[in-house]
Protein backbone atom coordinates (compact mmCIF):
# COMPACT_ATOMS: atom_id res chain seq x y z
CA UNK A 1 0.00 0.00 0.00
CA UNK A 2 2.80 2.41 0.93
CA UNK A 3 4.69 1.60 -2.30
CA UNK A 4 1.60 2.53 -4.33
CA UNK A 5 1.23 5.82 -2.49
CA UNK A 6 4.92 6.65 -3.02
CA UNK A 7 4.61 5.87 -6.74
CA UNK A 8 1.57 8.12 -6.93
CA UNK A 9 3.46 10.96 -5.22
CA UNK A 10 6.44 10.55 -7.58
CA UNK A 11 4.11 10.80 -10.55
CA UNK A 12 2.58 13.99 -9.14
CA UNK A 13 6.05 15.59 -9.12
CA UNK A 14 7.00 14.33 -12.59
CA UNK A 15 6.80 16.94 -15.40
CA UNK A 16 4.50 16.29 -18.36
CA UNK A 17 5.99 14.64 -21.45
CA UNK A 18 6.87 16.83 -24.44
CA UNK A 19 5.48 15.79 -27.84
CA UNK A 20 6.68 16.67 -31.32
CA UNK A 21 4.35 18.83 -33.49
CA UNK A 22 3.78 15.84 -35.79
CA UNK A 23 2.63 13.62 -32.95
CA UNK A 24 0.40 16.38 -31.59
CA UNK A 25 -1.26 16.62 -35.03
CA UNK A 26 -1.84 12.88 -35.18
CA UNK A 27 -3.33 12.81 -31.71
CA UNK A 28 -5.60 15.75 -32.52
CA UNK A 29 -7.08 13.90 -35.52
CA UNK A 30 -7.56 10.75 -33.44
CA UNK A 31 -9.27 12.74 -30.70
CA UNK A 32 -11.72 14.19 -33.20
CA UNK A 33 -12.57 10.91 -34.92
CA UNK A 34 -12.43 8.45 -32.04
CA UNK A 35 -15.66 9.32 -30.14
CA UNK A 36 -17.81 8.85 -33.24
CA UNK A 37 -16.07 5.59 -34.20
CA UNK A 38 -16.44 4.31 -30.65
CA UNK A 39 -20.15 5.20 -30.42
CA UNK A 40 -21.05 3.66 -33.76
CA UNK A 41 -19.26 0.38 -32.93
CA UNK A 42 -16.95 0.75 -35.95
CA UNK A 43 -14.16 -0.73 -33.89
CA UNK A 44 -14.08 -4.34 -32.75
CA UNK A 45 -13.35 -5.20 -29.12
CA UNK A 46 -9.85 -6.25 -30.10
CA UNK A 47 -9.28 -2.94 -31.91
CA UNK A 48 -10.57 -0.97 -28.92
CA UNK A 49 -8.20 -2.79 -26.58
CA UNK A 50 -5.27 -2.24 -28.93
CA UNK A 51 -6.09 1.44 -29.29
CA UNK A 52 -6.30 1.91 -25.53
CA UNK A 53 -2.94 0.19 -25.11
CA UNK A 54 -1.45 2.67 -27.59
CA UNK A 55 -3.02 5.72 -25.95
CA UNK A 56 -2.50 4.87 -22.28
CA UNK A 57 1.00 5.26 -20.88
CA UNK A 58 0.25 4.33 -17.28
CA UNK A 59 -2.56 3.52 -14.88
CA UNK A 60 -2.14 4.40 -11.20
CA UNK A 61 -4.52 2.89 -8.70
CA UNK A 62 -4.93 4.39 -5.23
CA UNK A 63 -7.27 3.05 -2.55
CA UNK A 64 -8.58 6.13 -0.75
CA UNK A 65 -10.85 4.18 1.62
CA UNK A 66 -11.71 0.46 1.70
CA UNK A 67 -14.67 1.08 -0.64
CA UNK A 68 -13.29 3.96 -2.72
CA UNK A 69 -10.66 3.70 -5.46
CA UNK A 70 -9.05 6.55 -7.35
CA UNK A 71 -7.77 5.53 -10.79
CA UNK A 72 -5.44 7.90 -12.62
CA UNK A 73 -5.17 7.12 -16.34
CA UNK A 74 -2.03 8.73 -17.79
CA UNK A 75 -2.27 9.26 -21.54
CA UNK A 76 0.74 9.25 -23.88
CA UNK A 77 0.29 13.01 -24.25
CA UNK A 78 1.22 13.43 -20.59
CA UNK A 79 -2.28 14.50 -19.59
CA UNK A 80 -4.29 12.33 -17.27
CA UNK A 81 -7.88 11.47 -16.35
CA UNK A 82 -8.99 10.66 -12.81
CA UNK A 83 -11.79 8.15 -12.38
CA UNK A 84 -13.32 7.16 -9.06
CA UNK A 85 -14.71 3.70 -8.53
CA UNK A 86 -16.48 1.86 -5.74
CA UNK A 87 -15.28 -1.76 -5.57
CA UNK A 88 -17.21 -4.41 -3.65
CA UNK A 89 -15.73 -5.16 -0.24
CA UNK A 90 -16.25 -7.90 2.31
CA UNK A 91 -17.16 -6.14 5.55
CA UNK A 92 -20.21 -3.89 5.96
CA UNK A 93 -18.50 -1.99 8.77
CA UNK A 94 -15.82 -0.80 6.30
CA UNK A 95 -18.39 0.98 4.11
CA UNK A 96 -17.89 4.74 4.06
CA UNK A 97 -20.57 6.34 6.25
CA UNK A 98 -21.56 3.03 7.85
CA UNK A 99 -22.00 4.53 11.33
CA UNK A 100 -24.29 7.21 9.88
CA UNK A 101 -26.27 4.54 8.02
CA UNK A 102 -26.77 2.60 11.26
CA UNK A 103 -28.04 5.77 12.96
CA UNK A 104 -30.37 6.41 10.03
CA UNK A 105 -31.78 2.87 10.16
CA UNK A 106 -32.57 3.44 13.84
CA UNK A 107 -34.28 6.77 13.22
CA UNK A 108 -36.39 5.40 10.35
CA UNK A 109 -37.33 2.38 12.46
CA UNK A 110 -38.42 4.70 15.29
CA UNK A 111 -40.60 6.57 12.77
CA UNK A 112 -42.60 3.35 12.48
CA UNK A 113 -41.57 2.11 9.03
CA UNK A 114 -41.69 -1.70 9.14
CA UNK A 115 -40.42 -2.73 5.73
CA UNK A 116 -36.76 -3.57 5.00
CA UNK A 117 -37.23 -3.12 1.25
CA UNK A 118 -38.69 0.38 1.58
CA UNK A 119 -36.14 1.33 4.21
CA UNK A 120 -33.31 0.15 1.92
CA UNK A 121 -34.76 2.18 -0.97
CA UNK A 122 -34.95 5.29 1.20
CA UNK A 123 -31.36 4.88 2.39
CA UNK A 124 -30.21 4.44 -1.22
CA UNK A 125 -31.95 7.68 -2.19
CA UNK A 126 -30.10 9.38 0.66
CA UNK A 127 -26.74 8.26 -0.77
CA UNK A 128 -25.89 5.18 1.30
CA UNK A 129 -24.79 1.83 -0.12
CA UNK A 130 -23.99 -1.73 0.95
CA UNK A 131 -20.58 -3.39 0.93
CA UNK A 132 -21.12 -5.34 -2.28
CA UNK A 133 -23.67 -3.19 -4.09
CA UNK A 134 -24.08 0.39 -5.28
CA UNK A 135 -27.37 0.58 -3.39
CA UNK A 136 -28.47 -0.45 0.10
CA UNK A 137 -29.70 -4.04 0.12
CA UNK A 138 -32.67 -5.12 2.28
CA UNK A 139 -30.46 -7.78 3.85
CA UNK A 140 -28.11 -5.02 5.05
CA UNK A 141 -31.01 -3.26 6.76
CA UNK A 142 -32.16 -6.50 8.35
CA UNK A 143 -28.67 -7.26 9.72
CA UNK A 144 -28.38 -3.78 11.20
CA UNK A 145 -31.83 -3.99 12.82
CA UNK A 146 -31.18 -7.40 14.35
CA UNK A 147 -27.77 -6.36 15.65
CA UNK A 148 -29.37 -3.43 17.52
CA UNK A 149 -32.58 -5.14 18.60
CA UNK A 150 -34.77 -2.99 16.32
CA UNK A 151 -37.53 -5.49 15.70
CA UNK A 152 -40.78 -5.14 13.78
CA UNK A 153 -44.00 -5.65 15.69
CA UNK A 154 -44.96 -8.62 13.50
CA UNK A 155 -41.67 -10.35 14.33
CA UNK A 156 -42.16 -9.65 18.02
CA UNK A 157 -45.70 -11.04 17.89
CA UNK A 158 -44.41 -14.37 16.66
CA UNK A 159 -41.90 -14.87 19.46
CA UNK A 160 -42.77 -12.72 22.50
CA UNK A 161 -45.64 -12.94 24.98
CA UNK A 162 -45.92 -9.17 25.43
CA UNK A 163 -44.59 -6.03 23.77
CA UNK A 164 -44.61 -2.45 25.02
CA UNK A 165 -47.13 -3.18 27.77
CA UNK A 166 -49.60 -5.14 25.61
CA UNK A 167 -50.15 -8.83 24.93
CA UNK A 168 -48.99 -10.19 21.60
CA UNK A 169 -51.05 -12.76 19.70
CA UNK A 170 -48.91 -15.47 21.28
CA UNK A 171 -49.37 -13.98 24.76
CA UNK A 172 -53.13 -13.65 24.27
CA UNK A 173 -53.36 -17.28 23.12
CA UNK A 174 -51.55 -18.38 26.25
CA UNK A 175 -53.82 -16.23 28.46
CA UNK A 176 -56.95 -17.72 26.84
CA UNK A 177 -55.58 -21.25 26.76
CA UNK A 178 -56.00 -21.62 23.00
CA UNK A 179 -53.73 -22.17 19.99
CA UNK A 180 -52.22 -19.05 18.52
CA UNK A 181 -53.68 -19.96 15.10
CA UNK A 182 -57.15 -19.57 16.67
CA UNK A 183 -56.23 -15.99 17.66
CA UNK A 184 -54.98 -14.59 14.34
CA UNK A 185 -58.23 -14.69 12.29
CA UNK A 186 -60.23 -13.27 15.21
CA UNK A 187 -57.76 -10.41 15.57
CA UNK A 188 -58.25 -9.56 11.91
CA UNK A 189 -62.06 -9.51 12.02
CA UNK A 190 -62.33 -7.82 15.43
CA UNK A 191 -64.09 -10.72 17.14
CA UNK A 192 -61.27 -11.37 19.58
CA UNK A 193 -62.10 -8.41 21.83
CA UNK A 194 -65.69 -9.50 22.43
CA UNK A 195 -64.73 -13.15 23.03
CA UNK A 196 -61.93 -12.18 25.41
CA UNK A 197 -64.23 -9.91 27.41
CA UNK A 198 -66.91 -12.58 27.62
CA UNK A 199 -64.38 -15.08 29.02
CA UNK A 200 -62.78 -12.52 31.34
CA UNK A 201 -65.50 -10.16 32.59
Amino acid sequence: MRETEEGFERFERKPEATLTPELWQQLRHIAEALPEMWRRERLSSAQKKELLRALIAQVILKRVTPDHLEVKIVWVSGHYTVVRARPPIQRECDVTGYAQMVERVGSIWREGLEDDVEMAARLTREGFHSARAAEVLPVTVRKIRKAHGWRYSLDVGRTEMAWQGALTARGLAARLGVDVNWVYPRLYNGAIKAEYLSRHP
